[in-house]
């Protein structure tokens, strides 16, 4: 069912219209104006402006429309441009570009595609963006522009351009009060999808589509219903081709059209398949007996003795065989030679027991399918047929085996092994294999094993599928002739998890005791046992075999695998609880012992590095096999150099532990690196959570992100199995802790609580990346995290030091603090203070209780906390850093104690005792606010401009834009100090001066922050920084270059200012990445700048009596910001 789009009618796309209601005074005013407009009698935007309102836009698109209509495009762009220039006038910035949408489809009725391209999509692109009213004539302009911008796209051959934005133009239309347009453009991403080959989107958009009202809000447009039953019966028949996941879509999309479209030969044919595929036989028994008794046209084209074919097979499955055998035989009827249907007719036959005419059919399948393979060698079915897939030459090979079983069956065993043997001669490998299987099957049970085994032999030197049946039943006849050693040369393989473990272990039973090697049986047991999920039952098998055979590397490393999966012991409830794991550590030594005896044994040093890996996760296993020991050293031995890699690893702990966190960072650093080079690399992976905790400390927040966002992806490398018994434990501890509702995560989350490390890596994870967030602004993200954090917190003393310290337990309080969650902080912290005392933590706690008096507005509590705090730690000021000084100070100074601030402050050596820009920026903030508190405005604004200088340097160094971002508010917050200052002391322009600066960085930040920093953005900016530092050289009076005071000179000077600026604005405008929606702020911050090079230039005409040339270019730049 081909599929145009010109059988489509989408009226619905064009931004049609409802008529309106009689217009309000108002409206009329409007429509007067633009009347006028349209004669040229009038051309007033500042009168239309004055009236510009929804319900004026809506009368405005109506008139609009009826002079297109009637062809005067002249007009009708007329009355366009005197809205966009009314709506400009008023800053209606949504009238204004649906003014320009309008304008771009006149321009596309004049063929004037690349100005019709360029007006359509700068409105689209500005009615996008969420603060856009949702106003239905600005919704209808954005959808319809969307779909003219993904015309275009799709005659330019770019389907992923023209999904997109049909996708961005579905999303919004789903708040459209008609489903007129959710059903056109939904139609039309059907098409596309169905255009190129695309059946997962096409199948999605089709169960959307059929989830929408369409057949009433299709009704009226007889074209538009056919075509959406077109393209819904073309999406069916796709479906069903495709194979049987997609059978349910079929079959549901086919269902809901024969209901509302009436019946049709194809769906009711889609209808009849897919049930029968999906064995809903009483179903599709229906659909063929509709498709039957329809008339000769309605079926004409498909094949009839398939459809009784059909009918015959479930008429079978719902034990109505009498009614079977007469469907069929009507298929033969109607199609006598076909061998499919004979094959058919003998398996209805057989199934209702009567043999004899079963046995005819299946020699009448054989004689047709010879016939057919003299006549036309290997031709497969016909497509007609649902058996298509089964060549002649299987049907026949299948009709010579079942005729076989039947004739054995009825004693006829002579007939029945010829024809075998006749199989042998001329049939495929795969047949040849399974006669020689069914001849041995004979032999055995006749009690003639050698002859089994022989032919079991010639059908595995066939090497045909199944290989493991075969070897399976070669291995049974082996041990029943007690040709034990030959039989687990068979039987070994096929212990593996992925071929027979669980008959293996059957077969294994049988092999008596008092065999000589009855330990090597045993060894196989117990492997086959622990691959097909017993391992604890293996492990007896193990013990026994070692017993015998302690020098058996082999069953060393499956016992090990064996405890491994085992999971926790009777009688030991947590592993964690033993400091020494005994479980791991047993698991360990046989694995060693293992590698003592086979040094180049590759499996057992995979399986001695998954296992340390994972053990090593542990906080407790980690410290013991970083500490070393007498097992360790065979570790050590198995994997040198990794030693030194937990050496450094322990350093870098004892130095995070010491607060030298960037000496910490290093030696990570280095652990991580020796890691990779052994190839751990899940413990070198697991480093960047450290990482990004330890540059979160030193607040190098772009380094903090990278490792946080590694940590984040940071996944086990598993290829070990899960025993049935772990997974019994698994649900057990999931019913009992209620966490992970299901093991989704794959199968070392179903470890988790076992050996406990991948939650203690995931909580880890959950506080840092709090942490992270809190301090880059993100607060959403940093609550996020503290509520997945709070019900564990709730029982601290059971978490504590095992998944959390003091510390990391009070940054989740500042992640509330920062919330205003003022009480839910304080309750964590009331939980924490009697574990601080014994840890001696308390400082941390009474510091951070103060921080939450202070955010709540509660100073003198705050001074309270941090007097208390500071108690703790006496003259000891390098013990905490500075900040709780500051924060002590700034508390002094909010409670009228502005001289015991000044005193705190005056006792801190900042450039000694700051560990980071961060203290410093805190430190001058703080001094020039008790500076201007007691009116001394040169020292605070020195302090202000040493504060100033810290956040610019910071902000120019850091290139992730997050972080960056995270520096903006210091920056806005000292910017702002200035201004009160510079205002304070009479200075007015000053004061200007550093508001344009502070909106300067803000738009800067705010571009880069959604991907808007083009190059050419990038440039501008910088250029109006130099431009702002020229133009303060020159109100100076001074040339950059030669330091003379000579107008001449500052006239040149000004002009290439304003050349550089419109040449950059220039490149901006025409950025691919040009955003229309940053234009304003731009346009904003370069009319200041030639608002100060024309101030420039008037004082110095004044100054001179207009003996001054004009600065050039300075007018082209002025026209350039007008357009």
């Amino acid at each position: 069912m081909p599929v145009t789009p010109g059988q489509a009618s989408f009226r619905h796309l064009k931004g049609e219209l409802p008529s309106m209601s009689t217009p309000s005074p108002t409206a009329s005013d409007s429509i007067a104006i633009l009347l006028k407009a349209r004669t040229g009698t009038a051309n007033s935007a500042f009168d239309l402006a004055k009236r510009l309102n929804s319900d004026v836009l809506a009368k405005i698109e109506s008139v609009v429309r009826e002079t297109a209509e009637a062809g005067d495009l002249d007009a009708a762009d007329a009355m366009l441009m005197l809205t966009e220039r009314a709506a400009r006038l008023v800053d209606m910035e949504s009238i204004r570009y649906w003014a320009r949408t309008a304008r771009g489809h006149i321009a596309a009725r004049r063929h004037d595609d690349a100005r019709a391209q360029s007006l359509l999509r700068e409105g689209f692109e500005f009615l996008d963006v969420p603060s856009t009213p949702n106003d239905e004539v600005l919704l209808r302009a954005y959808c319809a522009a969307g779909i003219s911008l993904s015309e275009h796209a799709i005659r330019e051959s770019k389907t992923a351009e023209a999904r997109e934005l049909l996708g961005r133009v579905l999303r919004r239309a789903r708040g459209a009060p008609s489903p007129d347009l959710q059903l056109s453009i939904v139609a039309r991403l059907l098409w596309l999808a169905l255009s190129t080959d695309d059946l997962a989107s096409a199948k999605a958009h089709a169960l959307r589509l059929i989830a929408l009202p369409i057949w009433k809000a299709s009704a009226s447009d007889r074209a538009f219903r056919e075509h959406l039953v077109t393209l819904l019966g073309t999406t069916a028949a796709r479906l069903y081709e495709a194979g049987e996941a997609e059978y349910a879509s079929a079959r549901r999309i086919a269902r809901i059209l024969d209901e509302k479209a009436g019946p049709n030969r194809p769906l009711l044919l889609v209808l009849a398949r897919t049930a029968f595929a999906l064995e809903d036989f009483a179903d599709a028994l229906v659909w063929l007996d509709r498709l039957l008794e329809a008339p000769g046209e309605r079926h004409g084209g498909y094949d009839v003795s398939d459809l009784h074919h059909r009918r015959a097979m479930c008429l079978l499955h719902l034990n109505r065989a009498p009614e079977a055998v007469a469907s069929i035989q009507r298929g033969i009827q109607a199609a006598p030679l076909s061998p499919y249907l004979r094959f058919a007719a003998a398996q209805i036959l057989e199934a209702t027991g009567d043999a004899s005419r079963a046995v005819e059919e299946y020699t009448e399948t054989i004689r047709i399918c010879q016939q057919r393979l003299a006549d036309a060698p290997s031709r497969p079915a016909q497509a007609s047929s649902h058996q298509e897939h089964v060549s002649i030459e299987d049907l026949r090979d299948f009709a010579i085996f079942r005729r076989a079983y039947r004739q054995r069956g009825d004693g006829r065993k002579a007939e029945a092994v010829s024809g075998l043997q006749l199989l042998l001669g001329h049939g495929d490998k795969v047949s040849r294999s399974s006669a020689l299987v069914l001849l041995a099957e004979w032999a055995r049970e006749e009690g003639r094993l050698q002859e089994a085994a022989d032919l079991l032999g010639l059908a595995l030197s066939l090497g045909s599928e199944p290989f493991d049946d075969v070897e399976l039943r070669l291995a049974t006849v082996l041990v029943e002739q007690r040709r034990f050693d030959e039989a687990l040369e068979s039987i070994a393989p096929l212990c593996h998890k992925s071929r027979r473990p669980e008959q293996c272990i059957a077969l294994l039973d049988r092999i008596p005791g008092n065999w000589s090697g009855h330990a090597r049986a045993l060894k196989w047991r117990g492997y086959a046992k622990t691959e097909g999920g017993w391992p604890r039952e293996g492990l007896e098998d193990l013990d026994a075999s070692l017993k015998a055979a302690p020098t058996d590397p082999e069953t060393l490393l499956w016992r090990a695998l064996a405890r491994i999966t085992a999971g926790i012991q009777e009688g030991q409830t947590d592993w964690n609880k033993s400091r020494n794991m005994r479980h791991i550590r047993e698991s360990l030594s046989d694995l060693y012992a293992a590698l003592k005896l086979s040094p180049d044994h590759a499996e057992v040093r995979r399986v001695i590095q998954w296992l340390v890996e994972r053990a090593a996760a542990n906080p407790e296993m980690y410290e013991i096999f970083s500490a070393g020991g007498s097992q360790e050293g065979d570790l050590f031995n198995a994997f040198p150099g990794l030693k030194s890699a937990f050496e450094q690893a322990w350093k870098a702990d004892s130095l995070g532990v010491k607060r030298q966190y960037a000496e910490c960072a290093l030696a990570w650093t280095a652990a991580m690196r020796a890691y990779e080079k052994l190839g751990f690399m899940i413990l070198a992976e697991s480093v960047h959570l450290r990482l990004a905790d330890v540059h979160l400390r030193l607040l190098d927040l772009e380094k903090a992100a990278t490792h946080l966002e590694r940590a984040e992806n940071w996944h086990f490398l598993v290829n070990v199995p899960l025993s049935l018994d772990v997974q019994e434990q698994y649900r057990e501890l999931v019913t009992k802790r209620g966490r992970y509702e299901s093991p989704t995560l794959g199968r070392e989350l179903e470890y988790a609580w076992i050996y406990d490390h991948t939650a203690h890596y995931q909580l880890k994870l959950m506080i840092i990346k709090g942490t992270y967030c809190h301090r880059v602004g993100n607060l959403a993200g940093a609550v996020e995290c503290a509520d997945l954090l709070m019900p564990l917190l709730s029982d601290l003393d059971q978490v504590l030091d095992r998944y959390f310290n003091v510390q990391e337990v009070i940054e989740v309080a500042g992640i509330l603090r920062s919330a205003g969650r003022y009480d839910d902080a304080l309750g964590l912290l009331d939980l924490l203070q009697g574990p601080a005392v014994e840890r001696r933590k308390s400082f941390d706690v009474l510091y951070a209780r103060g921080l939450i008096y202070d955010a709540n507005g509660k100073s003198l509590l705050a001074v309270d906390s941090y007097e208390k705090a500071l108690a703790v730690i006496g003259e000891r000021p390098a013990a905490a850093g500075v900040t709780p000084y500051l924060q002590y100070a700034a508390s002094l100074l909010n409670v009228g104690r502005a001289a015991d601030a000044r005193e705190t402050v005056k006792k801190l050596d900042i450039e000694q005792a700051a560990s980071s820009d961060r203290d410093r920026l805190m430190y001058y903030t703080l001094a020039a606010a008790i500076d201007a508190d007691r009116l001394a405005y040169a020292d605070a604004l020195n302090s202000v401009s040493k504060a100033l200088a810290i956040a610019e340097g910071r902000r120019v160094e850091i290139r992730d834009v997050t972080s960056r971002r995270a520096w903006q508010g210091q920056q806005t917050n000292m910017y702002s100090i200035a201004v009160k200052l510079h205002v304070d002391m009479g200075c007015p322009g000053e004061a200007w001066h550093n508001v344009e600066m502070s909106k300067a960085r803000t738009l800067l930040d705010e571009l880069a922050g959604r991907g808007a920093l083009s190059p050419e953005h990038a440039a501008l900016v910088e250029h109006l920084e130099t431009v702002e530092q020229a133009i303060q050289i020159i109100e100076r009076g001074v040339d950059p270059r030669t330091a003379e005071d000579a107008d001449p000179s500052r006239i040149e000077m000004l002009a290439k200012l304003a050349h550089l600026l419109k040449s950059s604005f220039e490149d901006v405008l025409a950025s691919p990445s040009f955003k229309e929606r940053d234009l304003p702020g731009l346009k904003g911050m370069l009319d200041e700048r030639r608002g100060r090079i024309s101030d420039q230039e008037r004082a110095m005409r004044d100054a001179a009596s207009g003996a001054v040339d004009a600065v050039i270019g300075l007018d082209e730049l002025a026209a350039l910001l007008e357009g």
